[in-house]
């Protein structure tokens, strides 16, 4: 597998990409692989931001 590891990881959900999904039932519904929720387009548009480290903090309850 070649690539960024970043591009490599863009597959495999992180602990808080489920913690999302009790934030907003509506997204982020995987739980070990972001493959359905990135065809499906249920990905929560902040969290490759976030993931990432580019996304600026908000106040969002957990």
């Amino acid at each position: 597998m070649g690539g960024a590891p970043t591009a490599n990881l863009l597959w495999v959900t992180l602990p808080a990409f489920h913690v999302g999904h009790h934030v907003d039932p509506s997204v982020n519904l995987g739980f070990y692989t972001t493959v359905w929720d990135r065809l499906f387009g249920t990905v929560d548009p902040a969290y490759d931001r976030t993931r990432t480290g580019t996304a600026t903090p908000t106040n969002r309850p957990c």
